[in-house]
C-alpha cells in the first residue's frame, strides 16, 4: 500500500511537472505545516531542483523494492523514514523541536519514551548549532545559561558518581533534556514562533484530554493510585496516554494555565474560541486525574492573576468572596471531599508524604553535596535505610527536595537562583510586556511556571522526563519572550524617533 500511494503521489509530480518543494508550497495545508509553522526555507519557483528524469525515479524505485526483498517493508520504511526526519532537521532545526511539542503527551505510547525524546532533543541541538556555525542563527548567552550549566553540572556529577549505571544514565537523560531551555530560548526569535511553539503545545493536549473525558465517562479510569477513604466516591483516576494521573496533571495543568491566558486575553475571536475549547477539555480532564496538587496549584495561580489584574476594582472581590463559598458547596461531595483531605493530616496519602518529607529531609542532611544520585531506582536504594516503618518511596513527593536528594544543596541553590534572576528580570522588564504581541505569552508562560512549582511542593513533578523537558520548555519561552518583548519596544522607540539611551538588554553575550 506504501508503493502503491507513493507510485500515484509520484506520478502526479511528474504530470504536473512541479518539483516537490514547489508543490508542497502550493498547497494550503502543506504550505502551513511545512513553511509557516516548521519554518521550512521556502523556495523560489526559478531556484527549484531540475525535474528528475522518469528512467532515474524507475530505477531507484526498482533499487529500493531489491532492497525490500532482502530486508522486511517495515525496516525499510522506518530507514528511509529516519533518513527524511534527518534530513529535514538539518534544513530546520526548528521542525524537530516543534515536533518535541507535539510529541509529548503521546511518547507514552511508545516501547523507549525517554530514549526517543532525547534523540530528538539532540538531533535538534546540533541542528541549531550547526546553523550557528554557518552563520544562519544566533546563540544568545544568558545569565540563566551559567546557572543551568551549574545546575546540571551537580547532577551530572551526581549520576556519574553516586549510585551505579542506572544512575548516570537518568543524569545523561537529565543533561541532554536541559537543552530544551537552550532551543526554546534560541530558536523562539519573534512573536510569530513564539504563538506556534504554544499552539503545538495546546493542539496536542486535545486528543488526550478528550481520551480522558472518555475513560472516566466510560469507566475505563484507572483505580490503582485510590486512596482507601475514597473508595466508594471515586470510580477511578484517568490517566489518558500517561502510566500515572500524576504525571498527567502536571501537563494538563501547564496547558490549562496557558490556554486560560489566551482566552482571556487574546483580541482575536477565532483564537478565543479555539483557546476556550482547549481550557474546558483540559480543566475537566484535570479534575478528572483527582489530582489534589494540581487542583490546588490551579486554584491559586488564576485567582492570584485575577486579582493582580483587578485589584482596584472592589467589585470583583465582593463578587470573589461571595461566588468562592458557593461554588465549594454547588462541587459534588467527592470533590469537596478530595479538596478538604489537603487539610486533614489522618488521611492517609497526606500521612505518608510527611512520613517521606521527613526521612528525605534526613537522607539530603547525610549527603548534602553531592546527594544520593539520580533516578528513581537509585532513589529507591538510598532510601530505605532513612524509611519509616512500612514506607517506600521511588520519590520526595517534593521537587525542591528531590533536587537536594539528587544532587545536593548547591544544586539546589541554583536552581532557587535560576528563579531569582527571572523575578529580577520580569520586574527589570515589566513594561515591555505590558502590551505589544509577547504580553500573554510571558505572562501565562510565567504563570504556567508558578502553577507548577507549586505543584512541586506536594509532588515530584519531573518524575517523568518529558514532564522535566516541559518545564524547561517554559522556562526557555519565558526567556525568549522578554527578549522579543524588549526588541519590540525598543523598535518603538526608534520608529518614533526616541533617542533615549535604552537599559542594558536580557542577553550578556550573543556568538554568532
Amino acid at each position: 500500500m506504501i508503493g502503491v500511494l507513493t507510485t500515484i503521489f509520484s506520478i502526479l509530480l511528474m504530470v504536473s511537472e512541479k518539483p516537490l518543494a514547489v508543490a508542497l508550497q502550493d498547497g494550503v495545508l502543506t504550505e502551513y505545516l511545512f513553511f509557516e509553522f516548521f519554518c521550512f526555507k521556502r523556495v523560489y519557483r526559478e531556484e527549484a531542483p531540475t525535474r528528475v528524469s522518469p528512467l532515474l525515479a524507475v530505477l531507484s524505485g526498482v533499487m529500493l523494492a531489491t532492497v525490500g526483498y532482502f530486508v522486511t517493508p517495515q525496516l525499510l520504511v522506518s530507514v528511509l523514514l529516519g533518513l527524511l526526519f534527518v534530513t529535514l532537521s538539518a534544513c530546520s532545526p526548528e521542525f524537530p523541536f516543534f515536533l518535541t511539542l507535539l510529541l509529548l503527551p503521546f511518547l507514552p505510547l511508545l516501547s523507549h519514551p525517554t530514549a526517543v525524546l532525547c534523540a530528538i532533543v539532540l538531533i535538534s541541538l546540533l541542528s541549531f548549532a550547526r546553523k550557528v556555525y554557518n552563520g544562519n542563527r544566533v546563540f544568545a548567552l544568558e545569565q540563566y545559561d551559567v546557572l543551568i550549566l551549574i545546575f546540571i553540572a551537580f547532577y551530572a556529577a551526581a549520576g556519574v558518581f553516586n549510585g551505579g549505571t542506572s544512575s548516570t544514565y537518568a543524569a545523561m537523560n537529565f543533561v541532554i533534556l536541559s537543552s530544551g531551555y537552550t532551543l526554546a530560548s534560541n530558536l523562539i526569535t519573534n512573536s510569530r514562533l513564539s504563538h506556534r511553539a504554544v499552539g503545538a503545545l495546546l493542539f496536542s493536549s486535545v486528543p488526550v484530554s478528550v481520551l480522558a473525558i472518555y475513560q472516566y465517562a466510560a469507566g475505563l479510569a484507572k483505580n490503582q493510585w485510590l486512596d482507601s477513604g475514597f473508595a466508594g466516591l471515586i470510580e477511578g483516576r484517568a490517566t489518558a496516554t500517561f502510566d500515572n494521573p500524576n504525571v498527567f496533571a502536571v501537563y494538563l495543568l501547564a496547558v490549562t494555565v496557558i490556554s486560560f491566558g489566551f482566552l482571556v486575553e487574546s483580541e482575536e475571536r477565532t483564537k478565543k474560541v479555539l483557546c476556550g475549547f482547549t481550557f474546558f477539555l483540559s480543566l475537566f480532564a484535570m479534575i478528572f486525574t483527582w489530582c489534589r496538587g494540581a487542583w490546588l496549584a490551579l486554584m491559586i495561580t488564576i485567582p492570584a492573576y485575577l486579582g493582580l489584574r483587578f485589584f482596584r476594582r472592589p467589585g470583583f472581590w465582593l463578587s470573589f468572596i461571595f461566588l468562592l463559598p458557593c461554588a465549594l458547596y454547588l462541587m459534588p461531595e467527592a470533590m469537596q471531599m478530595r479538596i478538604l483531605s489537603i487539610l486533614n493530616l489522618s488521611d492517609s496519602s497526606i500521612a505518608y508524604r510527611l512520613s517521606i518529607f521527613r526521612s528525605s529531609f534526613s537522607m539530603l542532611q547525610k549527603h548534602p553535596l553531592l546527594g544520593i544520585g539520580v533516578g528513581a531506582d537509585n532513589f529507591y536504594e538510598a532510601f530505605a535505610p532513612f524509611a519509616e516503618e512500612g514506607v517506600i518511596a521511588p520519590h520526595s513527593h517534593n521537587l525542591l527536595l528531590q533536587i537536594g536528594c539528587e544532587a545536593g544543596i548547591f544544586a539546589l541553590l541554583a536552581f532557587v537562583l535560576l528563579f531569582f534572576t527571572r523575578m529580577r528580570h520580569l520586574s527589570v522588564y515589566g513594561r515591555y510586556i505590558r502590551r505589544g504581541s509577547m504580553r500573554t505569552v510571558t505572562l501565562f508562560g510565567t504563570l504556567a511556571l508558578f502553577a507548577l512549582l507549586i505543584f512541586g511542593m506536594t509532588d515530584y513533578i519531573w518524575f517523568s522526563p518529558s514532564m522535566y523537558y516541559l518545564f524547561v520548555f517554559l522556562f526557555g519561552m519565558g526567556s525568549a519572550s522578554l527578549r522579543i518583548a524588549k526588541e519590540e519596544a525598543d523598535d518603538r522607540l526608534n520608529y518614533h524617533g526616541d533617542a533615549r539611551r535604552a537599559d542594558s538588554s536580557v542577553i550578556d553575550i550573543s556568538l554568532a
